[in-house]
């Protein structure tokens, strides 16, 4: 029997089910426990002809649905942060750099050569980017083979250096154009050579520009495996939103085998 709102109701549990009676003032106790109960008016406590909240919280109940429907999200919740952390783990391996290569620089040297004459053919080594630029003068130019010139200078390092125009007689049918300014990109082995051909006035120079890429000293490469990098990335990332993950399933679990337990 069960007080609800001030009245007493009578129960007959099938079971693991409880069965509505009816009401203590309507229902014959005596025969109850005289006749079968199957052959009473017997209908699930759950049916609207229940009065609510007679039973509390058991299968079929509102208290047990909520947490039946809560558990099932938490489970949800946990599996979709498990996936996202796989599928984080898996683009950290994949996007990761094996090398980093070192930065190109680029150094630069400038200066200017005043000109007395016509007797002196300056020479420039590359590689590089040249640029050369003239005031009160013209010049001619000619790239060659660094070999054409067969000097002591370029085989010692050197970049720039003047050279007679005897040196480079056998050469000087080849220069061409009457310039007053002029850039070219010299690759290993070519010289500039620029001769100034022509004095314009009294002050003259001729200035040199030369810029050569170099490539940053950087530390030789340490060898990384995949384990230690699969352990970075589950120590950083991973393994904290796995382990909330865990929790949230197995939460939601016990929550919904508890909603459908008697």
């Amino acid at each position: 029997m069960k007080w609800v709102g001030g009245k007493e109701y009578v129960y007959v549990k099938h079971g693991r089910t409880w069965h509505y009676v009816g009401p203590l003032d309507r229902v014959d106790v005596n025969e109850l426990l005289a006749k079968p109960t199957t052959a009473l008016p017997l209908r699930a406590a759950g049916e609207a002809s229940t009065p609510s909240g007679i039973m509390g919280s058991k299968p079929g109940s509102p208290g047990k649905a909520a947490a039946a429907v809560l558990g099932l999200l938490l489970v949800a919740l946990g599996a979709a942060l498990a996936a996202i952390a796989v599928v984080e783990t898996l683009l950290l391996l994949y996007l990761a750099p094996a090398q980093i290569g070192g930065v190109s620089i680029v150094a630069e040297a400038g200066f200017s050569v005043t000109l007395n004459g016509t007797d002196t053919v300056y020479a420039v080594a590359g590689p590089g980017e040249v640029s050369v630029t003239a005031q009160g003068a013209v010049f001619k130019v000619l790239i060659a083979p660094a070999s054409y010139l067969n000097a002591t200078w370029l085989r010692a390092g050197v970049r720039f250096a003047p050279i007679a125009v005897e040196e480079v007689q056998h050469l000087l049918d080849m220069f061409h154009g009457e310039y007053t300014s002029y850039s070219a990109r010299l690759e290993p082995g070519q010289a500039l050579l620029v001769w100034p051909c022509k004095l314009l006035a009294s002050t003259a120079e001729v200035s040199f520009s030369l810029a050569v890429a170099q490539p940053s000293p950087q530390p030789p490469p340490q060898p990384v495996s995949i384990a230690q990098l699969v352990a970075a990335a589950i120590l950083a990332r991973t393994l904290p939103r796995l382990l909330i993950a865990a929790l949230l399933i197995a939460a939601g679990y016990l929550l919904y085998k508890w909603s459908k337990s008697s």
